[in-house]
C-alpha cells in the first residue's frame, strides 16, 4: 500500500466516525426531547384535572395538541395544517388560544356531521 491509499483509508476512517458520533447525538437529542414533551403532557393533564384551560387562555403547542386530541395529542404538523394559525407572541414562540380551537373543533364537527347526513340521504336514495 502506498502513502497515499493509506493516508485516504485514514481520512474515510475518520469521516465514517464523525458520521456515527452525529447520527448517535441525534437520536439522544430525540429521545431528549420526547421525554421533555412527555413530562410537559402528564404536568398539563394533572392541572387539567382540576382546573380545565379558560378560553381567553393562549396555549403552547404541546398543550394545544393535547387539548384538541384529548388523551391521546394529535401530531403538531396535523395542528398547524388543519386548525387556524397561532398568534406570535415572541421572536421564536407562538400561542393558540383556547376559543380559537374550540371554534375549529366546533366547524370541523359540524362538516362532519353535514357529510355523514348527506352520506345517509344518498345511501337511502339508493335503496328505492
Amino acid at each position: 500500500m502506498s502513502i497515499d491509499q493509506i493516508q485516504y483509508q485514514e481520512r474515510k476512517r475518520r469521516r465514517n466516525e464523525k458520521k456515527r458520533k452525529r447520527k448517535r447525538d441525534r437520536k439522544a437529542e430525540y429521545k431528549r426531547l420526547l421525554a421533555r414533551r412527555l413530562k410537559r403532557i402528564a404536568e398539563l393533564l394533572e392541572r387539567w384535572k382540576t382546573q380545565p384551560p379558560a378560553p381567553d387562555e393562549r396555549l403552547d403547542e404541546t398543550a394545544a395538541c393535547l387539548y384538541v386530541g384529548g388523551s391521546k395529542p394529535i401530531d403538531p404538523s396535523t395542528l398547524r395544517r388543519r386548525y387556524s394559525p397561532p398568534i406570535k407572541v415572541g421572536p421564536h414562540s407562538v400561542r393558540w388560544p383556547c376559543r380559537n380551537l374550540e371554534a375549529d373543533i366546533a366547524r370541523m364537527n359540524a362538516e362532519r356531521d353535514i357529510q355523514t347526513a348527506q352520506t345517509q340521504a344518498k345511501h337511502e336514495d339508493l335503496r328505492f
